[in-house]
């Protein structure tokens, strides 16, 4: 090559580079928009059974369980995982390798030879290629030691599709109780909201009663400014009451995956009624915690993946063989078989493997060690947890038959007051307080019973037990089909849980 070609294609090959530099790209403002238009539309879509009627709880817990997309996101990782798994399969197979390749020269390939005895030239140059050949190949091969190792990556894959199966178990379970939580508190919100309103309108009339009164003089400044003080008190505490459902109906739609601004009612009837903690045997339950939580059967499918790196270290120990298959076929003219196949086996051993597998081994056994010291750490957690939430539900239920006799005892006590307000006897305000401690009571006593079944839903998803363990079946179900299955599950939940004395 003369120094002018060399010059050239130096220059050719820098200008290429300098062509190839890259710089950061921010997003345009208008692909902000476009994405946010994106999202707003994919929100609004309703894709979904529409709500034609209160829902109840069983068709709330349907509706998550159905729409909700954080399972489905879960779901879908798991179907990847999946994918993952078979993909790794084809590994096992052969390499079949096809190849054409074309070379041409401007002038014969030939060459004269030297006698390396006598040092005579021939003079007759030879040729045994033309110019321009066609070379094509069909290449088989197959390396058994990539073979091993595929296979044993093949089984750490399908361990992480199991551990994916109980990261789903783990999500709709959160979900359920989060449900249930969000459920009780969106009932509360349905309940209570428009009488805490009323109530709050009728303190605003007799605020503004007295901000009259004062006006005009017609009553004890320091007596009016005490009234007014109870009064703002009272109006204080509504606003308080008011804070704690704000919102509640909002959360519930977005685990259904409804649009937020969507409208429904929940049903009033068809409530799931109070089941009582009875024979419930702690160490009972916690056995049957540490075999079906998800977190303690993906130790299960963890600890295998690291057995199948301990395999995979001696595997790579061994020598490898490599058996190999092929079928030429060339253009060129001179050659006496224009194709051929050709076979063979090679061996190799990579002798530093060897040198490397201690310290490999050394390092695998000290992972083993370590998720072991984490599995015993996950287990003792898993066993203080279904002591707590043992202990505050049967709390939430002993609270809940004190709040309800509470409740009864308002009753009367208002029912007393307002007779007393038809007889003269009290005025207006001290109605009003009787009234608002009549709706405090109402509020408390149905929070306690909200209470009590959040309790009775978090003890379920500590001990990991599944309300409805078909899920891969649950988009062949109508809302009001998985409704009726989640009500009967729902209903015998306790009942499994009281017979795992039997494990």
């Amino acid at each position: 090559m003369s120094i002018n070609r060399l010059e050239l294609f130096v220059l050719i090959l820098t200008l290429c580079f300098c062509g190839c530099s890259l710089d950061l790209e921010v997003a345009s403002e208008r692909e902000y928009m476009l994405q946010a238009l994106k999202y707003q539309k994919q929100m609004e879509q309703q894709d979904k059974e529409p709500v034609i009627a209160p829902l109840g709880f069983y068709e709330v817990l349907a509706r998550v369980l159905k729409y909700n997309l954080d399972y489905k996101t879960q779901s879908m990782r798991r179907t990847y995982a999946f994918a993952q798994f078979e993909d790794s399969q084809m590994a096992f197979w052969p390499s079949l390798n096809s190849s054409v390749d074309f070379n041409s020269r401007e002038n014969f390939s030939g060459s004269v030879s030297q006698s390396l005895i006598t040092g005579t030239t021939s003079l007759a140059a030879s040729t045994s290629a033309q110019r321009n050949v066609w070379q094509g190949e069909l290449d088989l091969s197959w390396d058994i030691l990539d073979f091993g190792l595929s296979y044993a990556r093949a089984k750490q894959l399908g361990n992480q599709v199991l551990i994916a199966r109980e990261e789903e178990r783990k999500v709709i379970n959160n979900l359920i109780k989060e449900a249930v939580a969000t459920y009780w508190e969106a009932l509360l919100a349905q309940r209570m909201m428009p009488q805490l309103l009323e109530v709050d309108r009728e303190v605003a009339k007799l605020l503004d009663q007295y901000k009259k009164i004062n006006e005009q003089g017609l009553k004890n400044p320091k007596e009016l400014y005490q009234l007014r003080r109870e009064l703002l008190l009272t109006a204080r505490q509504i606003k308080n009451l008011q804070q704690r459902l704000i919102g509640a109906e909002i959360k519930l739609a977005s685990l259904m995956n409804l649009s937020p601004n969507t409208r429904y009612q929940l049903a009033e009837n068809g409530l799931p009624t109070i089941y009582k903690l009875e024979n419930m045997d702690l160490d009972a339950l916690t056995l049957y915690a540490l075999q079906y939580r998800p977190e303690m059967r993906a130790i299960v499918y963890q600890e295998r993946i690291t057995q199948q790196e301990r395999k995979g270290i001696f595997l790579e120990m061994l020598p490898n063989l490599k058996l190999t298959a092929s079928n030429t076929a060339s253009s060129n003219a001179f050659l006496v078989n224009q194709s051929w196949m050709q076979s063979g086996i090679n061996t190799s051993w990579n002798l530093f493997n060897i040198l490397k597998a201690p310290k490999k081994l050394k390092t695998v056994e000290l992972k083993k060690l370590v998720e072991s010291y984490e599995a015993q750490v996950l287990a003792r957690a898993v066993s203080a947890q279904v002591h707590i939430s043992l202990a505050r539900a049967l709390h939430a239920e002993e609270s809940l038959g004190i709040v309800l006799d509470y409740s009864s005892n308002q009753d009367k006590l208002y029912k007393q007051a307002n007779a007393e307000f038809v007889g003269g006897k009290i005025n207006k305000q001290e109605l009003l307080k009787e009234k608002l401690d009549l709706l405090i009571a109402n509020l408390e006593k149905n929070q306690s019973y909200a209470d009590f079944q959040k309790t009775e839903a978090v003890l379920l998803e500590t001990v990991g037990h599944d309300l409805f363990p078909e899920k891969d079946i649950v988009d062949d179900y109508s809302v009001p089909e998985l409704a009726d299955l989640l009500k009967v599950s729902w209903k015998h939940k306790f009942k499994i849980l009281n017979n795992s004395t039997k494990l």
